[in-house]
């Protein structure tokens, strides 16, 4: 973590890339991808890297 110039070891959390990313992310991101289902739209999601796909700007904003 680098706050105010100064880099600090990060003492919270899982490192990124670390064994526990991947896992955490898909127990966390379960209930977003059912609301994503829910509304029809189509995604891919590997971990925490989405991609959604919506057929307008107004699906954007539902």
């Amino acid at each position: 973590m680098i706050e105010s110039g100064l880099v600090s070891p990060e003492t919270e959390g899982t490192p990124p890339g670390g064994p526990l990313s991947p896992l955490l992310s898909n127990l966390m991101l379960k209930g977003l991808d059912r609301e994503l289902e829910r509304r029809g739209y189509r995604f891919g999601r590997y971990a925490d890297d989405y991609n959604i796909h919506v057929r307008s700007g107004r699906a954007v904003s539902m």
